[in-house]
């Protein structure tokens, strides 16, 4: 129902529908949950840090969450332009000045984007379908995705509702280990091809995983540290798994626009510009 702002009930409604409301309580809520979690599990987590060999480090992004989410039980949009947003109200939808929150990937191809206002989006794609928020499954699914991770993994940093660091070094140090490829003082091309493959087919089962228990897919990268893991995450979209060695990651973040790095907006964006610093290579 829409509230007057004089109604008594008006504030406890708006942070109740509130999309800005449920993501900034969500990382808090999910990091407590996690730690209890992991606490009360009978597998040994423990964090790796900068100096442990191998390290290995998953970044787990589910695609397009909100849309992946409200469209479980509706098999006829799958294939259709997406987005998730307030009900426009009855206004006609070239003037609705609603925030897309989501879209799917045809969506996108069109030129949708999130952040878009319903009105414009409509003009890119006259055949985007919106459906409304539903935080309670959004929640119930972000419950069953960490579950998942902790369960199969060393340690879970908690990010967002919907995105996760996933610790598995010491996971692949015992499967190689048990392999006889260490200890060793240098990595070797067959032992960096071993520890790939361990972590993809580890990767693969999370996703499968995933989307069985909670019907949405989930893309993955994987390197050596959570910054290149994230960077990785880029090629692995969608639905799909991207491993980045640290031999490889020096070539590639050479040309990476600085835009691309996690945490850098516009802002900064700008002032390296005025530098003239667009590249990590250049930034280097």
């Amino acid at each position: 129902a829409i509230l007057s702002c004089n109604h008594p009930h008006f504030i406890q409604n708006y942070f109740k529908q509130s999309r800005l409301h449920h993501l900034s309580t969500w990382k808090a809520d999910l990091c407590e949950f996690v730690g209890d979690v992991m606490h009360n599990s009978q597998r040994i987590h423990r964090f790796s840090s900068a100096t442990d060999f191998p390290r290995v480090i998953m970044h787990v992004d589910m695609d397009c969450f909100f849309v992946s989410v409200g469209i479980r039980c509706r098999p006829e949009l799958q294939l259709k332009p997406v987005a998730v947003a307030h009900s426009t109200n009855g206004l006609q939808v070239e003037f609705s000045s609603s925030e897309i929150a989501s879209c799917n990937y045809p969506a996108r191809a069109k030129g949708v984007k999130n952040g878009m206002f319903i009105g414009s989006a409509k003009k890119l794609a006259p055949d985007l379908v919106i459906i409304p928020y539903d935080f309670d499954s959004y929640d119930a699914c972000s419950r069953m995705l960490y579950r998942i991770l902790i369960q199969n993994s060393d340690f879970v940093q908690a990010v967002s509702c919907d995105e996760a660091f996933v610790d598995l070094s010491h996971t692949v140090k015992q499967q190689l280990e048990k392999e006889n490829l260490l200890p060793c003082n240098h990595i070797s091309e067959r032992l960096s091809r071993r520890i790939e493959e361990i972590t993809r087919e580890h990767a693969e089962h999370l996703r499968r995983e995933i989307c069985r228990e909670t019907g949405c897919n989930a893309s993955v990268g994987i390197s050596t540290n959570l910054l290149l893991a994230r960077i990785a995450t880029f090629s692995a979209k969608p639905n799909g798994c991207h491993f980045l060695s640290a031999k490889d990651s020096a070539g590639m973040l050479r040309n990476l626009s600085i835009r691309d790095l996690p945490g850098v907006g516009w802002s900064t964006t700008e002032k390296c510009a005025q530098w003239h610093v667009t590249t990590c290579g250049e930034l280097l």
